[in-house]
């Protein structure tokens, strides 16, 4: 059978001046490349690297693989149209390309055990830009902000801090001990947060969210801080945090376009501002600590969750909660039990509400997680 370990980041910026792909190849055809420039070449000592310092355009792949340097310094370039692509080098402590500018493809920086810095002070476009196994990497840091690029994938990297990143498309973090994103105002479309260690989810500077919100599995959070975040395009989904105990920290959040979809052990309720939800709302707790029927007072008698569904149960056993929206893969049918608030529900609490995450969605759109997952066949 196969096992699947979800331990990836997956990050997708938000590409300010996309190019088509003929666009693209044309624009690249009518770049001047000096003599020498144009190859592709493996880097099997600094050496080689300076031998390009010359080139501020340099078209072709620099592959840099299982060399023994500490250190390597990729001077010169300026933009690359190509690939660069690092692996294995288990000696490399530091890398760095100060004047690198624009990639026209990727760079790849992947099983580097010891890799501790990594420059690229001036970097402000790529294609894609992938990391993977980096466990001793400090920080991740583009001082001249890097706001275009297709996508980023961060995997199994413990940097705990990502700067200059002002706005993201989409965005994955998983399998992460600290999430620290100083600069990072707006997320395009969907973010999630599934199976971290961090204890606090601080993301205060977010004023937007384009699409879903989901936090979901993250068996040590206790506290939530969104002291900015005005508006979720999407859903808002939180379920399955062991030892979060309230629906707190969004002192701003009046507008959810989307559904929300609650599950834990809350023992406490709120959203102080939240004027409209344009989709319907479940919330299961396994407190009998929370007033369902004030809740629903509030939310259902001034018309502020405006969709079909509704449910509020309290008391709930753990078993008996139906996984929220994008917790996991795949979503069982499964009723719930306990107390919950009048009319809005029936006797299993659940409501208007269909059993299946995928129903609920379906009055406030779907979560489109990008997610890449890990997994190892046994």
């Amino acid at each position: 059978m196969a096992r699947f370990s979800l331990t990836t980041i997956v990050l997708a910026t938000l590409c300010t001046a996309v190019l088509g792909a003929e666009e693209s190849v044309s624009a690249q055809s009518d770049v001047k490349v000096e003599a020498g420039c144009e190859k592709n070449f493996k880097v099997m000592a600094q050496a080689d690297l300076d031998s390009i310092k010359t080139c501020k355009i340099f078209k072709g792949t620099i592959d840099i693989d299982h060399m023994t340097a500490t250190q390597l310094k990729m001077e010169g370039v300026e933009q690359l149209i190509g690939d660069l692509v690092m692996n294995g080098n288990v000696d490399l402590e530091k890398f760095s390309a100060p004047e690198l500018q624009k990639v026209d493809g990727s760079i790849k920086i992947e099983n580097h055990t010891i890799l501790n810095k990594m420059e690229f002070p001036k970097l402000t476009e790529a294609k894609v830009f992938s990391l993977a196994v980096l466990p001793a990497l400090e920080v991740i840091n583009f001082p001249a902000g890097l706001t275009k690029v297709n996508s980023m994938r961060i995997e199994d990297t413990r940097a705990p801090k990502a700067s200059q990143l002002a706005t993201l498309k989409l965005a994955t973090f998983l399998n992460l001990a600290q999430i620290d994103m100083p600069a990072l105002t707006t997320v395009k479309s969907d973010i999630s947060f599934h199976e971290n260690d961090l204890t606090v989810l601080n993301m205060d500077k977010v004023e937007l969210i384009g699409g879903t919100m989901t936090i979901a599995n993250n068996n040590k959070l206790t506290e939530t801080s969104f002291k900015s975040l005005a508006r979720i395009d999407g859903a808002l989904s939180i379920g399955n945090n062991t030892q979060l105990t309230a629906i707190d920290g969004f002192p701003k959040l009046t507008e959810i376009h989307g559904t929300v979809d609650l599950a834990g052990g809350f023992n406490v309720y709120n959203l102080p501002v939240l004027q409209d939800v344009r989709g319907g709302m479940r919330l299961q707790t396994t407190s009998s600590q929370l007033g369902c029927p004030d809740i629903e007072r509030k939310l259902k008698g001034e018309n502020i969750v405006k969709g079909n569904t509704w449910s509020c149960t309290a008391s709930m056993q753990e078993s008996n909660m139906v996984p929220t929206v994008g917790q996991s893969p795949s979503v069982p049918n499964k009723a719930g039990g306990g107390s919950s608030s009048g009319g809005s529900s029936n006797g299993s609490g659940s409501g208007s509400m269909q059993s299946s995450g995928m129903a609920l969605a379906a009055n406030g759109g779907w979560i489109a997680m990008t997610m890449a997952v890990v997994y190892s066949l046994i």
